[in-house]
């Protein structure tokens, strides 16, 4: 009898230890607030070969702590007034590196001279968390001209 109280009281032990021994220790958050915050300063310019767009790394999640699980930009692209269509996927691959990326660029040459663009991009961490779209940018076609010609006469 006196075996059984005990298996009894160290079940109940047992019991009462593991829901403070394994889950989150931090308070959960609603994912509003775990999205990547949104590029804020996206950039498009002409180059010989395209139009290249560029944006800093996003650092913090929209509840301003920091953010260390960023997966993926999606760059998107829109032309003559219509709506946003998916340009290219920039994967994120330097996560554990000391040195990370600071900024990203992507080069569009799919363009043609004197059509207009217009461009966003998103975020989203490994779990799927995607921010609200950057700032969009607007920009026409125009190829550069060449540098003058470093000839001696």
């Amino acid at each position: 009898m006196l075996l059984r109280n005990v298996a009894v009281v160290v079940s109940t032990a047992a019991l009462f230890a593991l829901p403070s021994a394994c889950g989150r220790k931090t308070d959960v958050k609603p994912p509003q607030l775990i999205a990547p915050e949104a590029i804020r300063e996206l950039e498009a310019t002409n180059e010989e070969e395209g139009i290249r767009i560029s944006w800093e790394r996003p650092n913090e999640y929209v509840d301003g702590s920091p953010m260390h699980d960023l997966a993926a930009f999606r760059a998107e692209r829109s032309t003559a007034g219509g709506p946003f269509q998916t340009l290219s996927k920039v994967e994120v691959t330097d996560r554990d590196r000391f040195r990370q990326i600071r900024r990203f660029r992507l080069l569009d040459t799919n363009v043609r001279p004197n059509e207009t663009y217009r461009y966003r991009v998103v975020s989203f961490t490994l779990t799927r968390h995607v921010s609200a779209p950057s700032n969009i940018v607007e920009i026409e076609r125009v190829i550069p001209p060449s540098p003058p010609s470093s000839e001696v006469p």
